[in-house]
């Protein structure tokens, strides 16, 4: 299993899988924060990404 942590410049999480079958985005994570991290995702494969996201 592997997992996928964002964390901003400062060192603030932004979004992390727990386990490979948990995803979430902190409380610190802004509406920029949130579209980066989905349309970067959005540009992967589903075959590649699905075990990140937790499916």
């Amino acid at each position: 299993m592997f997992g996928v942590r964002v964390v901003r410049e400062n060192g603030v999480d932004v979004y992390c899988t727990r386990g490979g079958r948990q995803a979430m985005f902190s409380a610190e994570a802004d509406d920029l924060d949130v579209s980066v991290v989905l349309l970067t995702l959005g540009s992967i494969p589903s075959s590649t990404y699905a075990p990140i996201l937790g499916f």
